[in-house]
């Protein structure tokens, strides 16, 4: 009976007895769920076409259509009965309709006004298209980008605010499930689908898609994964993208393997000897040894000792963390400080939090002990020249480093390199790989030239590159100039401690469920229970995806462990001293934490916050540490700086292997390598026999991560992605004046070397390397000694005792590009279908190169960087200003296209906050929309919610006696967190969902923060990063209260970047003569730095003590502005105080300069040309005399003053000079004046501050005196 029920709900039949009806109703109202679970139970197990099949009678019963209905009857509401049985009568199918026009589907339904709107919903229909591009990372594992276009009419009476598709990777045994030739497809006579579990049916991946309106609308969306291929190879893949809700809205795209070339499975690891452990007295000198606290070298360390510590060879390490490699690469360091103490160390780390642990342990060390001087180059500390010129060791970012080298002969101190330190190698792949990439391959430090001070001297670079065990560390070695003798490749295996590693899915077969929240959720239970198994006392290191988990999860250990009667089991303080540490917290969830000996680690700390916290971790005072997982990048910055501390536990709990793209808007897995990274922080030599790493994984992911955990993952290169900012740079820098020179600079990037290998047993030859020194010198030369060159140097490779290749020429790009080319026998193809190249032949490698160099010339000429004439390239105006403040090529073609003479300061800032800069900045998960009413209540329930967890055990227990235990319950919440009944009416559902918490700390804060800033946003847009940069900046401005602290460091990270972009426009509008342009630029620089609005706030706010009685007080004696205050003696300020004491209000103005003025026009002339200078003397004239940092409170980092000197005329806007300048006591310059007098009628020059507000001095040209 219930299968005759089924089917009639399907039908939409009808019921004439009413025990019938009744039971119809309970069935039908079971139907959906039952479907469902049904669904899920094949997908799970990977049943490709039971899943399929299970899914069209999932939207059978939801519709209550069919699937052997038209598709069209699922808008039966639009479309009348009589229409949609005439469309299935006569067979047209969806593809038929949509080829055929209006008057002929009304023909077709005898029905002309029919064929109209069988038209219209016929784009309503929800269809998608798919394109895909595929990567292979390894033989059997594949990299998918799979592109996804919207192609129908989005309508909410149909689609709602989204749409959800299942992405599917399968390969079935044949399309057998139900189907009609309606669909397109060739219906089966039989109907139902093959059970068998074959080998050949199955799942490989699948996920669920959100579709938005927005998205809709938009470009196309790009996801991307990975599957696993296996041997022997299927024909083909399907990537089929199905409805969740839509009969018959399908899509497919088929991934053929004939003709894909995967990598070679060429793995090498280097064997680890049993040696006997070096003792450090190896050091030989006394200083040194006093830096260890060990007294022998691990094994690791003792086989890397010789090479390290008594050569100079370039060495590649690749071992697992915790192995200590950080002390392999200061043994390099000792031998330079040992051979060339006048020589610089510099250390490259991809995260700032790196940098900072590196900076904090060095200090106590290697400049305590040692005496050496270091310093810092990150986006938050940026050294004066004297402390670079005099610093022994500078720690630095990618990207720090990268803008330094690109001007590298004009400055003298990046030619006293003489090592550098490359940590984490491993991520030449990731984000900041190509930076890497970039500034390695071409220039220094890669061949360190001094023949602009001595042609005759010439010293390589020694390079060490640390990196987690790797698959293809020979390219990589290649690449770096590393010998054989130099190269180390470990086993992951080899560990000073050994490593047992539990990935875990629960009793129950998993961590099921599609949704993020509730999975961590279950998570935490579990996490707990492995901390009591394999750590009950020993330190535990907790990885999890945010910030906000972080806190989630502390809480909940903190309620499992009271719950077992031990509340502070994870505490080893006495009260007196936890009270005194607490007194030290600011952060109040931290604070809270460490109470139960648990403690946070995230970029929202302070830093004295987490300082305090690191140092109660590593004296085992409290017993578990939370770091956010390991490389979760946000783009301007990194939310994680897990991977910076040498903390490492005995135990290391990865809490879920996903985390939030903001970018890509779902969650993500994080890479292999990080989650390798993060179980090498189990175990602490000389502490622990051996370390566990306990990961909970979504159940879909076990299988995975079981098969490929120790797979071994080649570094690929991602440069092709990220081309046109470097050949932009080498352009600018005369690295590359032609198209020939573009192609020999590819041919020395890592992204050449995953094209092509040497042979087994060869390797590049030494004249293949001399030739590449005398190409660089050349062109290095060229920049010095200007003068045309044509590279003809040719890259050969000798194997197995062959020599050198054999020189060919092969005419690529037209008659007038003839490019030298390498004869590629003795070379295999490595990897060169994760790029795009199919073929190995020498013109397939040749078109690929000169293709990609022709592509980005293009972009980069259609963007404005750069000039081409026939073979040549000029750089312009936008590029060279795009290479020297770091800036994207897109992002100076914005402001070419947008800033205009007349600008105004609000263009300005919508111009700035869109800046291809911010694409990165982190709009997390539910950011975009939050009820003003809200904010405070979120927060209060939050807490409230907390509050029941953390005293169920004392009060729970005594409600339940009570007869209205419910109202008890929210009795006591309301009247301690002051809650309005309407916030706590549901709170007992609330109390039983375990995601409840998490859904309503992820309300949105976007919309909330728009309603409150001077200008407006649009509205439909706050989950992109460029609206959410252009609210934190008005949110600066007006300094407005954040909502939550990641904005916090949002806003850091935001203000950082603004500084170089902003003097990039004013660039832009100088070289373009624009003066009103370039003031209100400048003055858009000074609202940056001191958070006030320019034309709304006074600028007598930049004043500490200012109020609004002392504001009202000055401006009723007409002073408005700092620079009016100056100018009054001191003896003076009390009559225009009023009853303010003048003596604080003159304590105050001491943090601002008083500049004075001098001008003087000189005449000259020469070989009967006249010509006039402008001669200008600034002074300090007030105590800011022999000082020159800038006073701005609420700008994150120190700043230097500068100012502009501006030459132009007011009257006609038009702007002759611009000088940046910058002193500390007093400055002489001058400046050229136009060249006829009756040109300087109207002329001003224009002093203007680069950080204070209302510090702007005019004085007139034509009103001087010529001398």
């Amino acid at each position: 009976m219930a299968s005759c029920c089924s089917q009639l709900y399907i039908s939409r039949g009808s019921m004439d007895s009413f025990s019938l009806v009744s039971d119809a109703a309970y069935i039908s109202a079971s139907l959906a769920r039952i479907t469902r679970a049904l669904f899920e139970i094949c997908l799970r197990r990977g049943w490709c076409e039971m899943s399929l099949f299970m899914l069209e009678y999932c939207k059978a019963v939801d519709r209550q259509v069919w699937p052997h209905q038209h598709p069209l009857r699922q808008f039966d509401k639009d479309l009348s009965a009589e229409v949609l049985r005439k469309l299935e009568e006569r067979g047209a199918d969806l593809d038929r309709l949509f080829e055929m026009e209006e008057k002929d589907i009304g023909a077709l339904i005898r029905y002309v006004p029919g064929g109209r709107l069988v038209k219209q919903n016929l784009g309503y229909f929800p269809s998608l298209q798919l394109s895909a591009t595929v990567s292979p990372i390894t033989r059997t594992v594949l990299k998918v980008d799979l592109v996804i276009t919207p192609v129908f009419v989005w309508k909410d009476r149909f689609h709602g605010t989204a749409q959800r598709w299942w992405i599917l990777v399968e390969v079935p045994n044949h399309f057998i499930w139900v189907r009609s030739e309606m669909n397109g497809i060739k219906e089966c006579p039989e109907r139902t689908p093959i059970l068998q579990d074959s080998e050949n049916d199955h799942i490989y991946h699948s996920e669920l898609f959100t579709l938005t309106k927005r998205m809709a609308r938009g470009e196309p969306y790009k996801l991307s994964f990975t599957v696993p291929i296996f041997e022997p190879h299927p024909p083909q893949y399907y990537i089929h993208a199905i409805s969740d809700s839509w009969l018959h809205a399908e899509s497919f795209y088929t991934i053929t393997f004939h003709n894909l070339p995967l990598p070679e499975a060429r793995t090498s690891h280097t064997e680890l000897l049993d040696l006997k452990p070096l003792p450090v007295s190896s050091l030989g000198s006394s200083a040194y040894e006093a830096l260890y606290k060990f007294s022998h070298f691990n094994p690791i360390q003792t086989q890397t000792f010789h090479v390290l510590y008594h050569t100079d060879n370039n060495v590649l390490l690749g071992a697992p963390t915790g192995s200590g490699k950080t002390i392999s690469a200061e043994l390099a360091m000792f031998r330079l400080f040992n051979t060339h103490p006048d020589m610089k160390v510099i250390y490259i780390a991809p995260l700032k939090a790196i940098v900072r642990e590196r900076m904090s342990d060095w200090q106590k060390r290697l400049v305590s002990q040692l005496g050496k001087k270091m310093v810092e180059m990150t986006g938050d500390f940026t050294p004066d020249l004297t402390a670079l010129m005099s610093a022994n060791i500078i720690i630095s970012t990618p990207e720090k480093w990268d803008g330094i080298s690109r001007n590298w002969h004009t400055r003298s101190y990046v030619t006293k390199v003489g090592l550098m330190i490359l940590d984490e190698i491993h991520l030449l792949g990731a984000d900041r790989g190509p930076i890497l990439e970039g500034f390695d391959s071409c220039g220094p430090p890669t061949y360190n030239m001094f023949e602009e001070f001595d042609l005759a001297r010439e010293r390589a670079v020694r390079f060490i590159g640390l990196s987690t065990a790797l698959a293809n560390a020979g390219d990589l070695a290649d690449w770096l100039g590393v010998e054989e003798i130099g190269l180390f490749n470990f086993k992951p295996s080899v560990r000073p401690v050994p490593l047992e590693v539990h990935i875990q899915a629960s009793e129950f077969g998993g961590y099921p469920g599609k949704y993020y929240c509730p999975r961590m959720n279950s998570m935490n239970k579990p996490a707990y229970a492995a901390i009591c198994t394999h750590s009950p006392a020993k330190p535990v290191l907790i990885f999890v995806s945010s910030r906000r988990q972080t806190r989630l999860t502390a809480l909940d250990l903190i309620q499992f462990a009271a719950s077992d009667e031990q509340s502070r089991q994870f505490l080893s303080l006495p009260e007196e001293s936890l009270q005194m540490v607490l007194s030290q917290v600011s952060d109040q969830n931290l604070r809270h934490t460490l109470q139960f000996g648990i403690g946070l680690h995230h970029a929202g700390l302070n830093d004295k916050d987490r300082s305090l916290v690191e140092e109660l971790f590593g004296n085992n005072k409290i017993q578990a540490y939370f770091y956010i997982g390991l490389y979760q990048h946000i783009g301007l910055g990194c939310e994680s700086s897990s991977s910076s501390g040498d903390h490492q536990g005995d135990v290391v709990v990865e809490g879920g292997t996903e985390y939030y793209d903001g970018k890509a808007k779902r969650y993500v897995d994080f890479p292999i390598t990080d989650i390798l990274q993060m179980m090498g922080r189990a175990g602490r030599p000389q502490f622990d026999q051996h370390g566990k790493a306990v990961i909970l994984v979504h159940e879909p992911k076990k299988s995975f991560y079981k098969k490929f955990l120790y797979e071994p993952f080649p570094v690929e290169s991602s440069l092709r992605e990220h081309l046109h900012d470097h050949i932009n740079a080498e352009i600018i820098s005369g690295t590359i004046c032609h198209k020939q020179d573009a192609v020999h600079y590819l041919t020395w990037t890592y992204l050449f070397r995953r094209l092509l290998r040497p042979e087994e047993g060869g390797t590049w030859s030494s004249s293949a390397k001399q030739q590449r020194a005398e190409w660089q010198r050349v062109r290095w030369n060229q920049q010095l000694r200007p003068g045309h060159y044509s590279a003809k140097c040719s890259r050969s490779g000798g194997h197995r005792g062959n020599g050198c290749g054999q020189r060919r020429q092969t005419v690529v790009g037209g008659s007038r590009w003839r490019l030298v080319v390498v004869d590629h026998s003795g070379f295999n193809m490595v990897n060169p279908a994760y790029y795009g190249l199919e073929n190995a032949e020498s013109e397939f490698i040749n078109s690929y190169l000169s293709s990609l160099v022709q592509n980005t010339f293009e972009d980069l000429e259609d963007s404005g960087c750069i000039k081409m004439d026939e073979d040549r390239v000029e750089p312009m105006m936008l590029g060279s200003i795009a290479s020297q403040y770091y800036l994207s090529y897109m992002t100076v073609s914005m402001f070419g296209s947008n800033i205009g003479p007349d600008t105004s300061l609000e263009v300005f800032l919508h111009i700035l906050s869109a800046a291809s800069e911010f694409d990165e900045l982190p709009v997390r998960h539910n950011e975009d929309h939050c009820k003003k009413e809200r904010m405070e209540e979120i927060e209060s329930v939050a807490i409230a919610m907390w509050y029941w967890k953390e005293v169920s055990s004392q009060v729970q227990r005594p409600l339940q006696r009570h007869p209205d235990t419910k109202y008890a319950e929210v009795g006591i919440i309301y009247s301690k967190f002051h809650l309005r009944p309407s916030s706590i009416s549901n709170y007992s559902e609330i109390k039983a969902d375990s995601s409840s918490e998490s859904s309503i700390l992820d309300e949105k804060y976007n919309e909330a923060l728009s309603v409150k800033v001077k200008y407006p946003v649009d509205k439909n847009r706050l989950d992109d990063p460029h609206i959410k940069a252009t609210l934190l900046f008005q949110a600066h401005f007006s300094q407005l209260e954040l909502p939550i602290s990641d904005y916090v460091t949002d806003l850091k990270s935001v203000l950082d970047q603004s500084i170089r972009i902003i003097q990039a426009m004013i660039d832009i509008c100088a070289n373009s003569g624009w003066l009103s342009s370039s003031i209100a630029c400048m003055r858009l620089l000074q609202m940056v730095m001191q958070g006030l609005w320019y034309e709304k706030d006074s600028s007598l706010w930049m004043l500490p003590c200012m109020n609004t009685d002392l504001l009202s007080s000055l401006s009723q004696r007409g002073i408005s502005s700092v620079q009016e205050l100056l100018d009054i003696p001191k003896t003076a300020l009390q009559t225009v105080t009023a009853n303010f004491p003048a003596s604080r209000l003159y304590q105050d103005l001491q943090h601002f300069p008083h500049i004075k003025m001098k001008l003087k026009v000189q005449r000259r002339d020469t070989d009967g040309e006249r010509s006039h200078t402008l001669n200008i003397r600034l002074e300090k004239i007030n105590s800011r005399r022999h000082s020159s940092r800038a006073f701005v409170p609420r700008f994150p980092k120190i700043k230097e003053e500068q100012w502009w000197l501006v030459l132009g005329n007011t009257s006609t806007s038009e702007l002759y000079a611009l000088k940046r300048v910058s002193f500390s006591d007093h400055l002489v310059t001058s400046m050229k004046l136009p060249q006829t007098p009756a040109s300087l009628q109207g002329i001003k020059l224009i002093l203007v501050s680069d950080c204070y507000i209302g510090f702007e001095q005019e004085h007139s040209i034509d009103n001087l005196d010529v001398c």
